[in-house]
This record gives C-alpha cells, sequence and structure tokens, in this order.
C-alpha cells in the first residue's frame, strides 16, 4: 500500500502480542516517525477498507494492541518530547505518543525543569504515556491524584482518514444530546445522564463530559493520537511508605474504616500531609509473593514477612513539606488498634520507597508467573483478570463475595487492589480446562453482582479483547447505544481497533 508499510514476516512476531498473553495475526505494519506520516498510512488504509490496531509499547494486559487482522500502526519511533514549560505553579510536557513514561524525568531535566513528575504514573514504568492514555491507567497514587486522562491537558489526534486535530481541555464538551465534534460531525446521544461516579471513555459519557476524557480509555478505536500535552505536578517534598501487618482481617478492615476519613478531614496535627494510596494485601498475594521470592529479582530486596501476618495494608503519604507529624498519627492508631513495630515497615527516600512499589508489582508479575508455568499443560487456558468496582459502602460485601468463591470452587486465586476505593484486583489463576470454565463463570457471576450494586465490571487496565464480552454483558445497554453512536461518528466505517471494546469487529460487521 505505499513505502511506510510492510507486509508481516517472522521478525514482527512480537508484534502479535502485549502482555495479555493473547496472540493475534496481521498482514502489514508500520513504524511511523511523525504525524504526516501516519497520516498517510491512515488514509491508505481506509482506502483499502483495512482495519487498523494502534500499538505502543504492548505493555497492556487486556490484549487492546493485540492485532486481530489487518494492519498495526505502532508508535515506538513516535517518542520525542516536543514541548517542555513551566506555567502557573506546574509543568507542561507535550510528547509524541510512543514515550515512555519513565523517559519523562529525563526529559526535563534536559531542559532544565526538575522537581515535577506525572503525579498518576502507572506502575508500569515502561509504559508508553500514549498506552497509558489509551486505556485510561492509573497507579496506585491514583487514589489522590486520578488516572493519566485527568492529566491530559490537549491533545492532536488523527481521524481514520488521516485528517489531524488539535483540541484543548474545555473545548469541545457533551450536551444533553450528544456533541459536535471537532471537522464538524454531530454525534447525535440519547439520555446522556448526568455527571455519576464512573465517567471516563467512551462507555462512561455524561452531559458536561470533556471529549479528552471519552477518549481516554477508547483504547484505539476513536482515532489516533499523535500528541498529548500533560500537566505534570510539583514533586511532594516528603513520601512515605507505611506498611501494616494484621494478623486477622478483620483488625485490617477496622483499622482501615478509622483511616479512611482522613482523606477528607486531613491529619490532626498532620499540616498538608495527604493519604496518596491505600493499598490492600490480602492473604492470597503474601502467600504468592513469598512463593515468588526466588523467580522475581525485585523480590530479593524485600523483607521476610513477619511470622503470624494474614493480611496486610500500605499506606502512602504525600506532604508539600514535612510529613512526620501525619507518620506518628498513623502509627498511633495503629497500635491503639492493637499493632506493634515488629508488624509494621515504614519508610521514606527513593531506594525505602523502591521497595514498596517492587512488592506491588511482583504481585501481577508473579501472577503471570504462574499462569505461564499452567499453560504449559493446557495453552487454551489464561489468567481471568477481574477489575470489578463497587460503591466503596459495599467494600465489606464485594471482598466476602471474593472469598466465598475462592473457597467454594477451589479455584487458586489472588486478591489484592486499591481497598479504598472498593476496586481490588481478583486475579483466578485456573491450572486445567475445567477450573478455566468455572473461573470465568465464576468472573460473571462477581460482575453480575457487582454491577447490580451500581458498580462497574472494569475500572482499571482497560477492557481490550480479554475483557470485552464480560464488560459488554454487565454494561447499561443505553451506555453501549451512546457508545456505539459516538464510534459510528468518528469511525463511520469501523476500521479503528477491531475487536477491542465495542460489540462486533470490523472483520464480523463486513462479513456479515
Amino acid at each position: 500500500m505505499g513505502e511506510l508499510i510492510t507486509a508481516y514476516d517472522e521478525k514482527y512476531m512480537a508484534y502479535r502480542r502485549d502482555e495479555s498473553r493473547m496472540e493475534g495475526a496481521f498482514e502489514s505494519i508500520s513504524f511511523p516517525e511523525k504525524e504526516e506520516e501516519a497520516a498517510e498510512i491512515l488514509r491508505l488504509c481506509t482506502e483499502k477498507n483495512v482495519p487498523v490496531t494502534m500499538q505502543g509499547a504492548r505493555t497492556g494486559i487486556c490484549g487492546a494492541a493485540v492485532p486481530a487482522g489487518g494492519h498495526v500502526l505502532c508508535t515506538e519511533k513516535m517518542n520525542k518530547v516536543l514541548k517542555v514549560s513551566e506555567e502557573d505553579g506546574a509543568a507542561y510536557l507535550t510528547a509524541q505518543p510512543g514515550l515512555r513514561i519513565s523517559e519523562i524525568r529525563e526529559a526535563l531535566g534536559r531542559e532544565g525543569i526538575r522537581g515535577y513528575r506525572l503525579a498518576c504514573a502507572p506502575t508500569e514504568e515502561t509504559a508508553a504515556i500514549g498506552g497509558a492514555y489509551a486505556c485510561n491507567a492509573k497507579g496506585p497514587g491514583g487514589l489522590l491524584h486520578g488516572d493519566i486522562g485527568d492529566s491530559v491537558c490537549g491533545i492532536r489526534f488523527l481521524s481514520p482518514d488521516g485528517r489531524a486535530f488539535s483540541i484543548r481541555r474545555g473545548e469541545y464538551l457533551f450536551d444533553g444530546d450528544g456533541i459536535t465534534l471537532p471537522g464538524g460531525t454531530r454525534a447525535a446521544l440519547v439520555d446522556l445522564p448526568e455527571k455519576a461516579w464512573f465517567t471516563k471513555g467512551p462507555f462512561g459519557l455524561y452531559r458536561g463530559m470533556d471529549l479528552i476524557d471519552a477518549l481516554a480509555g477508547s483504547e484505539g478505536t476513536l482515532g489516533f493520537v499523535t500528541e498529548l500535552r500533560l500537566r505534570l505536578e510539583p514533586e511532594a517534598a516528603e513520601r512515605w511508605g507505611v506498611l501494616f501487618f494484621f494478623p486477622e482481617e478483620e483488625e485490617l478492615l477496622q483499622f482501615l474504616e478509622g483511616i479512611l476519613p482522613l482523606r477528607e478531614t486531613g491529619f490532626e496535627d498532620g499540616g498538608n500531609a495527604k493519604i496518596a494510596a491505600v493499598e490492600f494485601y490480602h492473604r492470597t498475594a503474601l502467600l504468592l509473593i513469598d512463593e515468588a521470592r526466588g523467580q522475581i529479582e525485585a523480590l530479593r530486596r524485600v523483607p521476610d514477612f513477619p511470622v503470624g501476618a494474614d493480611c496486610a495494608l500500605y499506606v502512602e503519604l504525600e506532604a508539600a513539606d514535612d510529613a512526620s507529624d501525619a507518620l506518628g498519627e498513623l502509627l498511633m492508631r495503629f497500635e491503639e488498634a492493637g499493632g506493634t513495630e515488629e508488624f509494621t515497615w515504614a519508610g521514606t527516600g527513593s531506594q525505602e520507597m523502591e521497595k514498596f512499589v517492587s512488592m506491588r508489582h511482583a504481585v501481577p508479575e508473579a501472577v503471570n508467573t504462574r499462569v505461564d508455568r499452567n499453560r504449559l499443560a493446557a495453552p487454551e487456558i489464561c489468567k481471568i483478570g477481574c477489575d470489578l468496582q463497587a460503591p466503596v459502602q459495599k467494600l465489606r460485601e464485594v471482598l466476602a463475595m471474593y472469598e466465598k468463591g475462592l473457597a467454594d470452587t477451589g479455584i487458586p486465586g489472588v486478591i489484592f487492589g486499591h481497598i479504598a476505593e472498593a476496586h481490588l484486583h481478583v486475579n483466578l489463576l485456573p491450572e486445567n480446562t475445567e477450573t478455566f470454565g468455572k473461573a470465568v463463570d465464576l468472573a460473571d457471576s462477581w460482575a453480575e453482582k457487582v454491577c447490580s450494586m451500581g458498580g462497574t465490571a472494569a475500572a482499571e487496565n482497560g477492557v481490550g479483547k480479554r475483557k470485552r464480552i464480560l464488560f459488554l454483558t454487565h454494561t447499561d445497554p443505553q451506555r453501549i447505544r451512546n457508545a456505539q453512536k459516538l464510534k459510528k461518528a468518528m469511525d463511520p466505517m469501523n476500521l479503528l481497533g477491531p475487536g477491542n471494546l465495542y460489540p462486533g469487529s470490523h472483520r464480523e460487521e463486513t462479513d456479515n
């Protein structure tokens, strides 16, 4: 189709996969370095009715970057920093989508700008910023700083026919009947709700929503983003991580319920210190980490857990000046709850904080190691990752539901994650075809229950292909219809992101 496009060859085999362990196929691939090249590639694919899968660093775990035929448009050479500036107490960085999260600090340093960070950065720093925006990623600090979409204040993107549009936050908003898109096309929608708690991506549309937030989490299905303008926040003057261990889960939950109001009220004598992250390690997660210590290099820096520890709660503090008083209040509350010094790990500074990051990152890594081992005997199975989020007041109910489901079915599983938001990651680890089928059914029953509470079936890490059926089965049909109308307005030939998010796919629709 043109010199920018290369036919598939075995040397491109790695581009058939991402970290979901799914594998697809494609007929051609391209590696543009600038917007004009990407625009030409999209024009050629549209002329030939060829579906296009966008790829970045392929660190996603839901299969959004796994090709479903057609063409792969890879951003790994679109990795330049285009502009850095300091304005109004913040830094702004404009970059191409292939820039890695880990490269942001280095880019600021080259421009002589220091002391800023992408506050909502996901745990996986090798991710490309475009991919992180595409699945609207967030890390543990998302409790305080939100997700990637919240830090994006402007983008440039290409339509499927190669037209370029530049938009800034506040310029394109949804009204009660839809939105007039850049270029003048009207997406006519029906009964858009008022803002609710789940309001990101094309399936979370609401009145007053910004188009930038609708594109966040759209997983390459609505357009190809060529530039992102990010707002970076000042580094916290002091950060503390504290890992509290508990001999019983009930003690952890009571301690959690006691400290959560501090997010709103603040600490009694803690100045401007804030709780930035609250992460849960169920007993299944602690056992998995212990099992993986000899296999994962980063875990060798993590000390052995206290004898008698059943579960753990990680709390991270940030302060613009001094967090010591807030830390003292947390430790005092733990002591009042029966905790002891031996059941507490606290640290500050980059080396100490890295231990906590390593521990958090090791859980999904250990999960994947276990699943890869199981797949040697049963290649057709995979991890079933549940990223369900319930209303916070339902936390105890959903945690009990997960534990009962694992106990009743005997399916190996791991529970960890964002407990302060009732958003726990539950990874089911089937060992054979029979338990894989049971795991699929169990995840479906959990999603039905959580959504009946007013929750959502996919709150993080994207939907992609891996969670698409589960997500669509348990999402409000009106939300799905409005998302499809927006898709039709922005991608009328249904060429972008085949197999991701939406019912059907390009191949299914053109073959029927």
